[in-house]
């Protein structure tokens, strides 16, 4: 299955660091230092660039530094030790061993920056998350913001000092905020229109699936049974609603039985695949050669369902529940003494199992099978004589759902 690519272009604007078009930078500037931003990456990475404009050197106190993202500070060092393991391999005939040693650093709490020249700091990750866009506003999909109703800020809090002794220090701190969010096809972002007019380094992107082929399970199905029609001319459909996780319930209906069965075969007591509610005609010594027909019905039932792993792209499930309906039957005797054709009508109830597996291989689309039996008893006239009938069908179904 495919889904569609969509890029999302965020736009950060700052109070105190700004968009120079000539250039195409995003710099803060004081007497002392440039600093030029690029966020320009997958979720946005905090990468700056500080030139140092004096003819000093300038110390950066990276223990009295920070990230700060959404309120959350985050320090630029850490008094951690990093472990990094240098070795080497020798191949052996029955295998590869490793020798090696290992090399515990700190990171360094200060960085001299000489005069006129600059370092690249690159630390953190902006992280931005996924918008996702609601029905009003899906038909633009891009989103606008002011600083005092952005939904996510950050900030760059660095300190230096020219004291070499790490005193007097001198703080910078640079407030961004999500300014403008829009949603694209990646044949536009990869346009050379587009990316000329729009890639700054006060932006950043994600890359996310397109939500017209995200799965769906909803709380909602409706399905068409494919084997009733196909094999017994029944119309066959149900609705289902969950109640809980992994719990709902079921109402089928199946409409418009129409079959011819031999007689000659009952004599065997017929015992078919579905229908859940098609009666078995029972088994009568005097009767010989004709036709049973079943020229119509209606059948519904309640029926509750359990899924115990859950709502899935796969999910198998148990399914017990009464059915009850009625049908028109009639019965032709050719063979017998007097050729007779009666017409009865037939009343329905009876119980389903069945366990079945669904798989969902589309947004809203899914396939079930299931396998059970039913169990039922039936009432009707036959040559003036009361008949009651039982059944045990085997339950077979193929269903094609939509979920919502």
């Amino acid at each position: 299955m495919s889904c569609r690519t969509a890029y999302q272009v965020t736009e950060t604007k700052s109070t105190n660091v700004k968009i120079y078009e000539d250039d195409n930078t995003f710099k803060y500037e004081d007497d002392n230092l440039s600093i030029l931003y690029n966020f320009w990456s997958e979720k946005g990475t905090l990468t700056f660039t500080i030139y140092n404009k004096t003819s000093k050197p300038i110390y950066f106190d990276w223990s009295h530094s920070n990230f700060i993202w959404n309120g959350y500070s985050i320090d630029y060092q850490k008094d951690v030790e990093i472990t990094n393991g240098i070795g080497a391999s020798t191949i052996l005939s029955n295998g590869t061993a490793s020798q090696g040693f290992s090399i515990r650093t700190k990171e360094k709490p200060q960085t001299q920056l000489p005069p006129n020249s600059h370092i690249v700091v690159r630390k953190f990750n902006i992280d931005m998350p996924i918008i996702k866009f609601t029905p009003s506003e899906n038909n633009n999909k891009e989103l606008s913001y002011q600083q005092s109703n952005s939904f996510f800020k950050f900030r760059n809090y660095i300190a230096y000092t020219f004291d070499k002794d790490m005193k007097e220090l001198k703080f910078i701190d640079n407030d961004f905020w999500v300014s403008n969010i829009v949603e694209i096809s990646k044949k536009r972002f990869y346009r050379n229109d587009f990316r000329n007019a729009h890639i700054k380094q006060n932006k950043f992107y994600n890359i996310t699936k397109g939500e017209r082929n995200k799965i769906q399970y909803g709380n909602n199905i409706i399905a068409l049974n494919a084997t009733n029609y196909s094999l017994w001319n029944t119309f066959s459909a149900s609705y289902e609603r969950f109640i809980i996780k992994n719990i709902s319930f079921k109402i089928p209906l199946y409409s418009g039985y129409k079959k011819n069965i031999s007689l000659s075969a009952l004599d065997v007591n017929y015992f078919g695949l579905f229908p859940q509610t098609y009666p078995q005609r029972p088994k009568q010594s005097y009767f010989e050669y004709g036709d049973f027909k079943i020229n119509g019905g209606f059948v519904a039932g309640l029926h509750l369902k359990y899924y115990p792993t859950g709502r899935g792209r796969i999910r198998g499930f148990i399914d017990l529940g009464l059915e009850s309906g009625k049908f028109n039957i009639e019965e032709s005797y050719y063979y017998t003494p007097q050729p007779t054709t009666t017409i009865s009508d037939a009343t329905y109830f009876g119980q389903a199992g069945s366990l079945g597996l669904l798989f969902q291989p589309f947004k809203y689309f899914n396939v079930s099978s299931e396998l059970g039996i039913s169990y039922g008893s039936y009432t009707y006239k036959s040559e003036r004589k009361p008949i009651d009938g039982k059944q045990l069908p085997i339950r077979f179904e193929i269903n094609l759902g939509l979920c919502f």
